[in-house]
């Protein structure tokens, strides 16, 4: 996956969270902008700090992408495990939710037409590639590196799995992201009942 990351001049970090996967990218040499998207003000401002002494242009974005401009709750973790803050109520470990910005993933697209996006926003991904899903064709097809949340289990499944379909239809592979990128077909998301990570890019 690193040599689509090092060809890509734009990356998308959608879920930056405290900035953990923007920064293990610039410490592997990636030199080209990106965008972060971080809802929580606290774990913007950490990224913000944790980056600082990086070179490469970084755009900090205190929203959650999705299918809409307005606001989304997010159920925040009783514990300290940032890890764990997520728009989908009946996967949440609390009833404490904050309301939060969110924009319209298409508008950001159309904007600064990432290379490489990045999503890991505990179960809400659909909402955030579906929007992208029209933009895409001759001329520009970016790579997607997202965790899927819970599989089956995950209430907006079959949701994904359309999209899924749809990304299939446009020539786009999709790989188990493991010690190496095992490539997977959809029959295997289709019986998926956990979280993994998968790497999506159009086939040449």
């Amino acid at each position: 996956m690193k040599p689509f990351i090092n060809k890509a001049s734009l990356i998308f970090d959608v879920g930056s969270n405290s900035g953990y996967f923007s920064k293990e990218i610039l410490e592997a040499g990636f030199f080209g902008t990106i965008v972060l998207f971080e809802p929580i003000p606290n774990l913007m401002s950490i990224s913000v700090q944790a980056l600082s002494r990086y070179s490469s242009e970084k755009i900090f974005v205190n929203s959650a992408l999705g299918e809409h401009e307005g606001e989304v709750n997010l159920h925040m973790p009783h514990d300290s495990n940032i890890g764990w803050i997520t728009a989908v109520s009946e996967k949440a470990r609390s009833d404490e939710t904050i309301s939060v910005r969110v924009s319209d993933a298409s508008r950001y697209a159309r904007l600064y037409r990432p290379e490489f996006i990045k999503i890991d926003v505990e179960g809400y991904e659909v909402f955030v590639l579906r929007p992208i899903l029209p933009l895409i064709g001759e001329g520009y097809r970016p790579a997607f590196y997202v965790e899927l949340g819970w599989g089956v289990s995950n209430p907006h499944w079959s949701a994904f799995l359309i999209a899924a379909d749809h990304l299939c239809k446009q020539g786009y592979c999709f790989y188990l992201v493991e010690e190496s990128l095992k490539e997977i077909d959809l029959t295997y998301l289709h019986s998926l009942d956990h979280t993994v990570d998968v790497f999506m890019r159009w086939q040449t």
